[in-house]
């Protein structure tokens, strides 16, 4: 056979398979391990240690230049939705109860971080990340062990909010997958229904200006519809700097609730929606009807100067409870003609351990 037909011949399928992202919503990617001769599991983290596969690393409390490293990698890397200033509003919100740990290399690089914070009878971990030329090296593991070592056995239940990827992984930490608590990631791209979500059925006031009086109704709105008693928590993220939260009013009561926030990544950002929550699809319509308006002004908008800013040239990324099926009708009318709707691979999910 000709040398250069075989070069040119196709790959048999099952071997062009086996290099193509896996099919199944929430299966991680299959990746190769790192091993060295380096000393394995020696050390004391907050002195300096090896982990399981060589990594010498030493952990510390993380600076303002620590999270916003791992901020800007975790968007470049893995698009996750983060804000600059959260560390500090963190810190705002729960003072001493709040910590954010990094790793860091005998270079002095960040290697990865995690947050805990004690949060009435709860202990919740989160924003855990591991740079990606450190994963599956054993650091993320120490983290997380770090973690749970400095959780008070009496405090009640831990709980970890993750990506659907790590579900494998957090059954050796004692974790188990809360039902109740799946949420999915939705993106709409380029939006031409805005004008399909106007209705008036209630009053919309922005969180900035109600009165004492009406943001405890929002609160006891929040902990009627959630459960949760985070009063302290909502009154300063729902006047996150970098976003802007409706709530509706009718008859003077709380009917729902909507924030959006532009995260952090390139100049034109993405925009996050979340939470969201009413009493009706139409309450809902016209919350997010509110929160756009400041990007739809077509009278702004040339040929010669296109607004870049505009819901229409937008995307927006909703993360919705998976039982919420009347969201996904919203987001169709959104949406509109010509527009695109996806359903991204990734899950948020919610793990506790109850000691």
């Amino acid at each position: 056979m000709d040398s250069s037909k075989q070069k040119n011949a196709l790959k048999p399928l099952d071997e062009v398979q086996k290099r193509q992202p896996p099919l199944i919503t929430g299966q991680p990617y299959k990746m190769n391990e790192y091993s060295s001769d380096l000393p394995k599991n020696c050390g004391l983290p907050w002195l300096g240690a090896y982990s399981k596969h060589g990594f010498w690393f030493k952990f510390r409390l993380a600076s303002k230049s620590d999270f916003e490293k791992i901020v800007a990698n975790a968007f470049e890397t893995d698009s996750f939705h983060l804000n600059y200033e959260n560390l500090e509003l963190w810190k705002k919100i729960f003072v001493d109860q709040f910590r954010f740990v990094v790793a860091r290399n005998l270079r002095d690089e960040s290697m990865g971080g995690i947050s805990v914070c004690d949060w009435n009878d709860y202990t919740v971990i989160g924003s855990y990340y591991v740079m990606e030329n450190y994963r599956h090296s054993g650091i993320g593991e120490k983290l997380f062990r770090d973690s749970l070592e400095s959780v008070d056995k009496n405090s009640g239940q831990v709980v970890f909010h993750a990506i659907s990827h790590l579900a494998p992984k957090v059954s050796r930490f004692g974790l188990s997958l809360e039902d109740e608590w799946i949420f999915d990631h939705y993106v709409v791209s380029n939006p031409t229904g805005y004008l399909s979500l106007q209705k008036h059925v209630i009053e919309v006031k922005d969180f900035t200006n109600l009165t004492e009086n009406e943001i405890q109704k929002a609160i006891e709105f929040d902990t009627r519809v959630t459960s949760l008693a985070r009063e302290k928590w909502m009154c300063s993220w729902l006047a996150h700097s970098q976003g802007v939260t409706k709530i509706g009013f009718s008859d003077k009561k709380v009917v729902g609730i909507c924030q959006m926030r532009e995260t952090a990544g390139e100049h034109v950002r993405r925009l996050l929606i979340g939470p969201l929550y009413a009493n009706s699809t139409e309450i809902a319509s016209q919350l997010l009807f509110s929160i756009f308006s400041k990007f739809y002004k077509p009278e702004e908008d040339y040929d010669f100067d296109p607004d870049i800013f505009a819901i229409y040239r937008r995307e927006v990324h909703f993360i919705i409870p998976r039982k919420n099926v009347l969201c996904i009708e919203l987001l169709s009318g959104f949406a509109g003609s010509g527009s695109n709707i996806r359903k991204e691979r990734r899950l948020f999910l919610k793990f506790t351990i109850l000691w």
